[in-house]
């Protein structure tokens, strides 16, 4: 039961966090930088957000991103912020260096379960060669009892 339910869970890791992923990964190695302007801040609970607009070839975008607590404080509505977005799909975007980057903890849970699903896996194994070897030990007992008889 231990490796389907480890596959399962690797599946909607992967189903949840790789487009945030491959998301990151081309705005870190293709992204344009362009300046833009906070438009709102929100602050629920533990968590800051920057809503946001900016402008490429004339056409405009907005964008709506956690941001780290540290610089939440350091912008408010109106203020310029570098904008970070795809060159061919600007909707793709971020505020540079102060988004929090998500990709980052679906990279550690996903480290964390295939250190889980390579214990499970050898667990099992060692399990499957102790119950072999106590059923060869037993099948030897039977075959010498039933020699003496």
């Amino acid at each position: 039961m231990g490796i389907p339910l480890v596959c399962i869970v690797l599946l909607l890791l992967v189903i949840s966090g790789g487009p945030t992923c491959v998301r990151e990964y081309r705005l870190d190695h293709s992204g344009k930088v362009t300046s833009g302007t906070v438009t709102a801040r929100e602050k629920k609970a533990d968590t800051r957000f920057f809503e946001y607009e900016f402008q490429v070839s004339g056409a405009g975008y907005q964008g709506r991103k956690l941001v780290r607590h540290k610089h939440y404080d350091e912008y408010r509505k109106g203020d310029s912020v570098q904008i970070e977005y795809l060159p061919d799909d600007p909707k793709i975007n971020r505020p540079k260096g102060i988004a929090v980057r998500r990709s980052r903890r679906y990279y550690f849970l996903g480290i964390l379960l295939f250190i889980f699903a390579v214990i499970v896996i050898f667990n099992f194994r060692w399990q499957q060669k102790k119950l072999d070897a106590e059923r060869q030990k037993g099948n030897l007992a039977t075959g010498l009892k039933q020699e003496n008889t």
